[in-house]
């Protein structure tokens, strides 16, 4: 084992700086993938710990709706019931409270959001514990402090600390204040001090379920404190007040609930557990599968981070082994064994593994604060720096296997070559001249450009040996990479642009109604305006099942021109027997175009045929949905079945004659607070959150190939110091000699885009039509050929950037000192 040391060392010692430079493109690929995988594991949990974090209400005691809108007292007697119940650690009241977004004397503003106002504490302690996001908390004996969610903070434009004036509505005001159509407030006016903006977890579902940007009155909520309520609560339009308790152990929920049903139930009071009405699993199920498509995104990424430090490392490293092994025949001849001679080369590896798993370590500790992505960086209670130690000492333990692992086959090889060789070993075998070299070496290029290109593509024998071919695959591989995921962001960027490819074929819709006796209204008004060439109503169903499987399902009703739905294939149901499904829905039914499925209700089974391939985008109506999931009926559908269903919103084209933003501001005034505007999906929305992972990718592929190049050159440069140092004896001046190194650079980088743009385009195309199929958008493959163009001429700029360093000290080669030390 001491002979191994010591001649570990002595080559350690001798190649100190493409140890050095190996040991850094370790650490920057191995500390990228490192960072990934932690902050996939941090994405993976972050909801959770966000819920447990949050959840200290344990559950809520809620009096009937109508029981409580004919009561006006203040729970005061029903607080002090249930918090002297045995199970009862403590209890709060909070009133729900509509307000109008401006003050009485303002222009008009229609957005209604709803305060929770604390009779007891400050109103955002009926929830749980949210996470500050700015600001500070605020006192409840304060009555104009209060604290705003992040939506409400954006779509009034206030900050933390600033002023915002709130009109009140009275208790006879109520009908109209929570109806449909906006009614200016008729109480007070309140001058508010935003003291801080919060999150909750349940703030997080708009932006996981993809939800439309509407101008409707869900605009955030408000939460206020006791002092609020003790100075404008008696005549103020609410809901209820509800009672939010702690247990002293949630086990206690069950006896808790049966001892409120005996002191309470003939008041209408129930408990309702936390996430009130819903079950938690399916309301953060958008959430979920938002997290998981960033969690999964993650772990690509540093699955492909470890696979191109490899693919790249692996050449250099494997090279650096057959160069160190031109010594082995002189080593044998001192005693020294195969097994040795392998250990050799499996030590030094793995010294440079450890230095790059060390650096490795670091980086990914030092990235830690941006990760997690997307959703799960918003859900994640505990931002900034984190130390995952189980992540960073398996993946620091896997970069030293790996690395030794790559050096394994070319050590085992080397050592077998040099078993019967004596003296010193030339590994390269026999002289293979580059054809392109020698073809150019005949036509009339520049000197510099025909030996530049051989130096590119000759790798050379024994002690002058480069490791072109590591520095060929490393650009190959950066080209590729930066190829393909230009194709994906502008596939990516096509799609958002092109609304009828994720089920968009609309430019507004209009209200949202539960009866069809106000919804009709609407209509005629919409049929008969001005601006809108084509109005078509959705109607929804109830739960429907297809060939036993629960599918959701709506049918387009035309009111006014034709407003088809987004299909891709085939056509939209003109008869009551026909069904247009989604790609997802048509694989999970194993069924085809042309096909009959037999869809079944409340009112019994029919047989319909499949005549189209729909994008459906379910907005706010099923907004965890896939666009690739459900079904779309023919209205028509509804004569034969006796199913009472009422539109639940007006889908609208503009007149193209008309100005849009003209058309919009009209329609706005003229239906206030019910226009929304359709945006991508959430599986989109939770794409574009990811899109820059490619890039990011694609650009550590690059630097490592940049690096690989660069030792390329450096090495080149020392080994083949005879070969410049003889022709500056036949003439070369300095700039010929950097203009050598130069072409070089340049050959490797012509090489790399003449096959990486063609494989990066094949593998962009295809990453997109996955991802397209998988999701069952209707989006085609881009090829932004002005990018890739643009990266071409990047990529040779660099390649020659590169190559400055080593061409400066070509350039200084005093060819005396070469010679004579050869």
């Amino acid at each position: 084992m001491g002979a191994v040391w010591l001649c570990t060392r002595a080559q350690l010692r001798g190649r100190a700086l493409a140890g050095l430079v190996l040991a850094m493109l370790v650490g920057l690929a191995g500390g990228i993938a490192l960072v990934a995988l932690a902050g996939a594991r941090r994405s993976d949990t972050a909801l959770a710990r966000f819920l447990t974090a949050s959840d200290t209400v344990d559950a809520t005691v809620v009096w009937d709706t109508s029981v409580e809108l004919t009561n006006r007292t203040d729970r005061a007697d029903e607080l002090a019931a249930v918090a002297a119940l045995p199970q009862v650690r403590a209890a709060h009241r909070v009133a729900f409270v509509i307000l109008s977004g401006s003050d009485p004397t303002g222009p008009a503003d229609p957005s209604r959001p709803i305060a929770l106002v604390g009779l007891d504490r400050p109103g955002h302690e009926a929830l749980g514990r949210p996470l500050l996001v700015a600001g500070r908390w605020p006192r409840p004996d304060q009555a104009e402090e209060a604290l705003v969610d992040e939506e409400f903070a954006s779509r009034h434009d206030v900050h933390a600390g600033e002023p915002f004036q709130v009109g009140t509505y009275t208790r006879a005001q109520f009908g109209q204040a929570a109806g449909g159509v906006f009614v200016p407030p008729k109480g007070p006016a309140a001058e508010l001090q935003v003291a801080g903006i919060v999150r909750f977890p349940k703030d997080l579902l708009p932006l996981a379920e993809g939800r439309s940007q509407s101008d409707t009155d869900q605009s955030g909520d408000l939460y206020l404190t006791p002092g609020f309520w003790r100075r404008y609560g008696p005549d103020l339009a609410r809901w209820r007040i509800n009672i939010a308790v702690e247990l002293h152990r949630p086990a206690d929920l069950p006896a808790f609930t049966k001892a409120v049903e005996d002191r309470f139930g003939n008041q209408g009071a129930v408990v309702s557990p936390p996430d009130a009405l819903k079950d938690r699993d399916l309301l953060f199920a958008g959430v979920r599968r938002a997290i998981a498509v960033e969690t999964g995104a993650l772990l690509l990424f540093a699955v492909l981070a470890l696979l191109s430090m490899v693919l790249l490392v692996s050449q250099t490293l494997g090279r650096q082994v057959f160069l160190a092994a031109t010594e082995d025949p002189t080593l044998r001849a001192l005693g020294m064994t195969q097994r040795q001679l392998v250990g050799v080369a499996l030590v030094r590896a793995a010294l440079v593994g450890a230095a790059g798993a060390a650096l490795a370590v670091a980086a990914a500790v030092a990235l830690s604060p941006l990760t997690p992505i997307g959703v799960a960086r918003l859900a994640e209670p505990a931002p900034g720096v984190a130390v995952d130690w189980l992540i960073l000492t398996v993946g620091a333990l896997a970069i030293v296997a790996l690395i030794a692992g790559c050096a394994m086959l070319p050590a085992w090889r080397a050592a077998r070559t040099s078993g019967d060789a004596l003296g010193v070993m030339d590994l390269a075998g026999p002289r293979r001249p580059s054809w392109l070299a020698g073809a150019l070496a005949g036509a009339a290029v520049p000197p510099t450009a025909a030996l530049g290109v051989r130096l590119a593509l000759e790798p050379g024998r024994g002690r002058t040996a480069v490791p072109v071919r590591a520095a060929l695959v490393g650009t190959v591989a950066a080209v590729c990479a930066v190829t393909a995921a230009a194709s994906f962001e502008a596939s990516l960027a096509h799609l958002v642009a092109t609304p009828p490819a994720y089920g968009v074929t609309w430019d507004l819709a209009v209200g949202s109604f539960g009866l069809a006796a106000t919804a009709e209204p609407v209509a005629k008004r919409l049929v008969n305006h001005p601006d809108v060439a084509a109005a078509a109503a959705r109607l929804g169903f109830p739960a429907m099942w297809i060939d036993g499987q629960e599918i959701p399902v709506v049918a387009i009703e035309p009111r006014k021109g034709s407003l088809p739905p987004a299909v891709v294939e085939g056509h939209e149901p003109r008869q009551p027997d026909e069904i247009a499904l989604g790609s997802i829905t048509l694989r999970s039914l194993g069924k085809q175009m042309g096909d009959s499925v037999i869809v079944a209700g409340p009112w019994g089974m029919q047989r319909a045929r499949v005549v189209g391939r729909a994008v459906l985008n379910h907005d706010d109506w099923n907004p965890w949905t896939t666009p690739g999931k459900g079904g779309i009926l023919d209205p028509t559908f509804l004569r034969r079945h006796p199913i009472t269903v009422g539109p639940e919103t007006f889908l609208v084209r503009l007149d193209p004659a008309r100005d849009r933003d003209e058309a919009m501001a009209r329609l706005r005034r003229d239906f206030p607070g019910a226009i929304t505007i359709s945006g991508p999906p959430a599986d989109v929305r939770n794409l574009q959150r990811i899109a820059e992972l490619p890039a990011l990718l694609a650009a550590l592929v690059a630097l490592v190939a940049l690096g690989t190049v660069a030792h390329a050159l450096v090495t080149s440069v020392r080994r083949r110091r005879r070969d410049l140092a003889i022709l500056k004896t036949l003439g070369f001046l300095r700039g010929q000699v950097a203009a050598t190194i130069a072409w070089q650079a340049t050959t490797f980088a012509v090489i790399a885009l003449g096959l990486g743009i063609p494989l990066g385009v094949a593998a962009g195309r295809w990453a997109w039509r996955l991802t397209a199929s998988q999701l069952g958008l209707g989006s085609v493959e881009v090829v932004p050929f002005p990018a890739i163009l643009a990266a071409a001429a990047g990529s040779i700029l660099a390649a020659n950037l590169v190559a400055a360093i080593p061409g400066w000290a070509a350039r200084r080669l005093r060819p005396a000192t070469a010679l004579r030390s050869e």
